[in-house]
């Protein structure tokens, strides 16, 4: 099954979490959801005011690994902000993602246990000023389709 409106929308309707999220959580997520109520509406808006969204900075530039491969395969002078690479599944789904300061780990260790297995992620019809909120409190924020599929990284845009 996939819920395809997200975490935010997920926990704003009250749906079962572990943990339950506090307020301060579902106050936070309040703007995603309310950003997916109407996404016809929110797409037709975003078009006619000319609002760029994530999408068009996306960049795909990090190495792309399995969760079976060794951890010293994964090389450093890759690493954007605190990501390293990113964990895909054979359908290009994002498992997860490898940090900086995953390299402490041994490097025979396999992937999956050196992995971020739950990233920020944003959709990439996302508009730039809800992603650098985003950007705020997360170091790097990974860009995937509703389904999963990984798209790649987003960056604050240059001003």
């Amino acid at each position: 099954m996939h819920y395809l409106s997200g975490k935010a929308d997920w926990m704003i309707r009250g749906l079962p979490c572990d943990p339950p999220p506090p307020l301060g959580e579902k106050l936070h997520a309040l703007p995603y959801f309310v950003n997916n109520l109407f996404p016809g509406l929110r797409q037709t808006w975003i078009s006619i005011s000319r609002r760029s969204t994530v999408a068009e900075l996306c960049k795909d530039d990090l190495p792309r690994l399995t969760p079976s491969t060794p951890l010293n395969e994964v090389t450093e002078s890759s690493a954007h902000n605190q990501v390293v690479a990113v964990v895909l599944d054979a359908a290009g789904v994002l498992l997860g993602s490898i940090e900086a300061k995953a390299k402490g780990a041994r490097a025979i260790d396999p992937i999956i246990l050196a992995m971020n297995p739950a990233p920020q992620t944003i959709r990439p019809d996302m508009t730039h000023r809800l992603a650098a909120k985003l950007l705020e409190k997360h170091p790097y924020i990974l860009v995937t389709t509703s389904f999963g599929k990984y798209l790649g990284r987003y960056d604050r845009p240059l001003t």
